[in-house]
């Protein structure tokens, strides 16, 4: 895929100290070059870093393939892919079981022990206490013991040069992205085959007033691939699916209904590609993983501008609650509005219990992307 010139337009980096020269260089070029700013400070910026100097507890310290990999597929990678969080023990051992036999150690596994001893200000040649593996083991860094974690690190990591403890992190992340791009990839074939099938014979009831599903946005799988979760929590399509919105009779009625709402209340929706771009450059300009940056845009009704002020500790007055939106769940599930009978229940104080005053055009504006 060919890249954009535009690619990294209105997002900053930080070049570390710890980068070579030539990986500097490198770097700077790649990031001008598509649209990007070189900060000299990395006072809001994304820190760019070597694999063995990620942090899982600063999330703005990106390693540099992030860039490499961004221009080689043409498009904002998910960030959180390039921190020190990939090497957590959080998901270390999901889908495996514990086994009698002996359990040879995989490149990962030394990763993510290697990232572990560095947290708690390890250097290379220096030992790590056999309680430190304790805690290893009860935070599952990886499936072996703490006993066998003390041995193996002792024998085979605790001399390792930071060259090589660059490589095996740097492998270990690619084998951790491929098999997030693979569940990802099932994830989507799952959800295409479900959507293949012959909808229920059963017929589908409306929202249900007294458990709205327009309370709270819809839960992906927090393990799941990026595109999955953007698409899945912060388009529309995903909201109605996951939500339960009542579902057009027809093609005709659909159209109907959308000829009789207000003008004045619609909403351009960005599609699959570009709410993926929104949601990175979302992470990248305010630090925060994925589920945050989805459930700031569910509840800022999309609006970006909004959603970015919240994530960076503001609070607009614009944004939604699950409480307002509580309140919402008829209009929701009525197929056409009046503008006329929104402003009267406005009047009538219908809404008086939401966070913040709403006028009709707020009220509309936010059924709208609801639906």
């Amino acid at each position: 895929m060919a890249s954009s010139p535009s690619l990294f337009r209105g997002l900053q980096f930080y070049l570390t100290r710890t980068l070579s020269p030539h990986d500097a260089d490198e770097l700077r070029s790649l990031i001008e070059q598509h649209g990007g700013v070189v900060s000299a400070s990395p006072a809001g910026a994304t820190q760019l870093v070597d694999y063995d100097n990620l942090d899982s507890r600063r999330p703005e310290w990106v390693s540099t393939d992030y860039i490499v990999d961004s221009v080689a597929s043409g498009a904002l990678q998910d960030p959180a892919r390039y921190c020190g969080s990939l090497f957590t023990g959080r998901g270390a051992v999901d889908g495996r079981v514990h086994a009698k036999r002996k359990v040879a150690y995989s490149v990962e596994d030394d990763a993510r022990m290697l990232h572990f001893a560095k947290l708690r200000g390890w250097k290379s040649m220096d030992t790590v206490p056999q309680s430190a593996w304790v805690l290893a083991e009860h935070e599952k860094v990886t499936r072996h013991s703490s006993q066998s974690m003390h041995e193996h690190f002792r024998k085979q990591l605790r001399g390792k040069t930071p060259k090589e403890q660059r490589d095996i992190m740097a492998k270990a992340a690619a084998v951790i992205r491929a098999r997030l791009g693979r569940q990802e990839a099932e994830e989507e074939e799952k959800d295409g085959a479900a959507a293949a099938t012959p909808e229920r014979t059963t017929p589908n009831a409306r929202a249900d007033p007294t458990t709205p599903a327009t309370s709270s946005p819809p839960e992906g799988r927090q393990r799941g691939g990026s595109r999955q979760q953007k698409r899945k929590r912060g388009t529309p399509n995903g909201v109605d699916a996951e939500a339960g919105s009542p579902r057009r009779e027809d093609d005709e009625s659909d159209a109907e209904s959308k000829k009789q709402q207000p003008k004045e209340t619609g909403v351009e929706f960005a599609t699959d590609p570009e709410t993926d771009e929104i949601v990175s450059r979302l992470q990248l300009e305010t630090h925060q993983e994925m589920p945050c940056v989805v459930h700031a845009l569910y509840y800022c009704s999309g609006d970006v501008d909004m959603a970015r002020e919240f994530l960076k500790g503001a609070s607009p007055s614009g944004m939604w609650s699950p409480d307002d939106d509580l309140l919402l769940v008829n209009l929701v599930a009525e197929e056409s509005i009046e503008r006329s009978a929104v402003e009267a229940a406005v009047a009538r104080g219908n809404f008086a219990a939401m966070r913040v005053p709403r006028n009709a055009d707020a009220i509309l504006h936010r059924v709208t992307f609801l639906r």
